[in-house]
């Protein structure tokens, strides 16, 4: 890329010429690989808006596994999450100069587009998050969709049923969505969210049972930012917050739906 075509917008790689965003990351390869080696390298990567979030969390992933042991700050890590993490780091540098994300969410040839905001949710015993994505449609009917933003968080490391990280995904989902429709200075026509949790979404559908304090107050949360008429249910296999709750190779993740979402969102119609 020529220096001269590129900038930092809020501290990330901005090229100017191709008006997109790029990540980039600098993880120096070290013998010996403590803790505080792996936070070091996981809090350096500044990506705001989640465009690689499920390879970051890999990271993450790898260094709870650490933090289970009870390990020192400067204590060596085993030797079999060792050579994960430098596989994880190696692959992390090579494949990142490939990855771009297109800065415009709206192009200038859907000036005319109607526009909806779909965000999806998802968390395994690892890991839970969400991600949302812009659909533009043009009255000759043309689609187009885009990654707006996403956000993952590791699970807990005492054990929390998988139906409560859906509901704590699902809560993220919600503030995200809230957030985005308050932020972003477009006309949002239409939005809705997504989970692969039928428990979830009669959590949230459901207004005459009284729940349990725990999910009572992440339902009070999620219906205060969104209307459950808002929930729609989506297989696991078409959500792309799966990418998330189980972490993906950065090799995969340009070649997979993550950047545009599942195929279903690229249909005219799809609610």
């Amino acid at each position: 890329m020529c220096e001269s075509l590129s900038s930092k917008v809020l501290g990330m790689k901005w090229d100017v010429d191709n008006d997109s965003f790029h990540i980039t990351v600098d993880i120096k390869p070290n013998e010996a690989v403590a803790r505080k080696d792996m936070l070091s390298v996981i809090a350096s990567m500044y990506d705001p808006l989640g465009l690689v979030s499920p390879c970051v969390v890999v990271g993450k992933m790898l260094f709870q596994d650490a933090t289970r042991l009870k390990l020192g700050w400067r204590e060596t890590i085993p030797s079999y999450i060792c050579e994960k993490w430098k596989k994880w780091a190696q692959d992390m540098c090579y494949h990142f100069q490939e990855f771009s994300f297109p800065r415009c969410i709206k192009p200038s040839t859907f000036d005319d587009a109607e526009l909806e905001l779909h965000t999806f949710c998802d968390a395994s015993e690892k890991a839970y998050g969400c991600c949302s994505y812009m659909k533009c449609v043009t009255f000759d009917q043309k689609v187009i969709t885009t990654l707006v933003m996403s956000k993952g968080r590791i699970s807990p490391m005492h054990q929390v049923t998988i139906p409560r990280l859906e509901l704590q995904a699902a809560v993220i989902g919600a503030q995200v969505h809230s957030m985005l429709l308050t932020e972003l200075d477009v006309p949002i026509i239409r939005s809705y969210l997504y989970s692969d949790s039928q428990i979830v979404l009669a959590y949230i559908k459901n207004s005459e049972r009284r729940f349990k304090v725990y999910v009572e107050n992440r339902v009070s949360v999620i219906r205060k930012l969104t209307h459950p008429d808002q929930w729609r249910f989506v297989p696991g296999t078409e959500n792309p917050a799966d990418y998330i709750s189980r972490g993906m190779k950065p090799q995969d993740l340009m070649s997979s739906a993550w950047k545009e979402g599942p195929q279903f969102l690229k249909e005219c119609h799809t609610v």
